[in-house]
C-alpha cells in the first residue's frame, strides 16, 4: 500500500518523467549512464526493501537504460544482480541484517571487519557475474563489440 501511494505521488508530480528525461538526456555514454542507474538502484537498497525497489524505483529508472542499451533482458538481469549485490553489502545490507538478527551469539561480538571478510567471496563472485553481464553485450559477443537490436539480435562483426 505504501509503495503504491509513493509511486502515485511521484507520478502526480511528474518526478518519473523528470528522472527519465534526466537519464535519457545525459551526455554520458550509454554504458556509463546505465552504470550510474545501477549504482542508484543499489544505493536505494540501503534504505528500501526489495518490494519497494521493484514496485517503485525500477518502473521509474529502468526504461531509459533499456532504450539506451537496447537489450531489455540484459538490463533486467543487471538490475536484479545490482539488487542482490546491494543486499549483501555490510553493515546494513538487508541480507546481512537478517543474518545478524538470527545469530546465536550477540551481534556486538562480531566486528564489521570479520563480517566483511566472511562476505568477501560471495560479494566478489556476485561482482564478477555482474561485470560479465554488463560488459558482454549479447549472444556471447566479446567485450568491445556492439550489439544492434534487430529482428534476430545479432552482434556486429
Amino acid at each position: 500500500m505504501g509503495a503504491t501511494t509513493f509511486s502515485l505521488v511521484l507520478r502526480t508530480f511528474a518526478t518519473d518523467a523528470w528522472l527519465a528525461d534526466l537519464i535519457v538526456r545525459s551526455s554520458l555514454p550509454p554504458k556509463v549512464t546505465a552504470l550510474l542507474v545501477l549504482l542508484a538502484v543499489a544505493a536505494c537498497a540501503w534504505v528500501l526493501d526489495a518490494f519497494e525497489i521493484i514496485f517503485v524505483i525500477i518502473p521509474i529508472v529502468a526504461p531509459p537504460p533499456i532504450a539506451e542499451l537496447g537489450d531489455a533482458q540484459q538490463t533486467a538481469v543487471l538490475l536484479l544482480l545490482a539488487l542482490q549485490l546491494s543486499f549483501l553489502q555490510p553493515p546494513i545490507g538487508y541480507a546481512v541484517l537478517m543474518a545478524r538478527a538470527r545469530m546465536v551469539t550477540p551481534v556486538s561480538s562480531l566486528p564489521l571487519l570479520a563480517l566483511m571478510r566472511a562476505l568477501a567471496p560471495w560479494v566478489a563472485a556476485q561482482a564478477v557475474i555482474t561485470c560479465s553481464v554488463f560488459f558482454v553485450a549479447c549472444d556471447g559477443a566479446p567485450i568491445g563489440r556492439s550489439c544492434t537490436v534487430v529482428s534476430r539480435n545479432r552482434c556486429d562483426q
